[in-house]
């Protein structure tokens, strides 16, 4: 059982505070468990077109976002659950080999070589 209380606010402004309580009826497996990443997206930090032109890669505050180039349309979102190391992208780089180099605000630098295929 878990216990915890939130401030909420009305479409006019005014707060109030909401208790909500967790309690479990079954047990939870880890294994079977489906995680998702809530992450703020909203504010850019860097953009990389691709040497074909066709992928836009937009990095973000809340990961690393792959958009049609044309269109602008949401390909992919990439976190830490896809391997980034962080979701702070701080900078983006494309090598002679069509790699594509990520650099992030808290973990580091990775490297993947064809690794958004598909």
């Amino acid at each position: 059982m878990g216990l915890d209380v939130v401030t909420a606010f009305d479409s006019t402004g005014n707060a109030g505070l909401v208790k909500i309580v967790v309690t479990l009826t079954q047990t939870v497996s880890a294994e079977n468990a489906n995680w998702e990443v809530f992450t703020n997206r909203s504010s850019v930090s860097t953009l990389l077109l691709s040497e074909d032109g066709k992928t836009l890669w937009v990095g973000t505050r809340g990961g690393l976002e792959q958009r049609d180039a044309s269109t602008g349309q949401l390909v992919r979102v990439f976190t830490n659950l896809d391997g980034l190391p962080d979701n702070k992208i701080s900078a983006l780089e494309i090598d002679s080999n069509g790699g594509l180099w990520i650099g992030t605000s808290g973990g580091g630098l990775v490297h993947c070589q064809l690794c958004f295929d598909g």
